[in-house]
């Protein structure tokens, strides 16, 4: 598994990847996940979403 703090669908949940940093390794949680009347493809946008964001604004992740 990448280490690289990177947003990813994980079926319904948006999930945060680990990060390795200098201090140590930052665990991966669960963001958010979409109602059941939402597809798959809804949490990969979000994802898609918040990794645009953060390669845009790194500062704020």
């Amino acid at each position: 598994m990448d280490m690289d703090g990177r947003y990813f669908a994980d079926r319904r949940q948006v999930r945060r990847r680990p990060k390795q940093t200098e201090r140590g390794i930052t665990m991966g949680f669960v963001v958010c996940e979409v109602c059941d009347w939402l597809n798959d493809e809804a949490a990969e946008e979000i994802a898609e979403a918040l990794n645009m964001h953060m390669d845009a604004h790194p500062e704020k992740h």
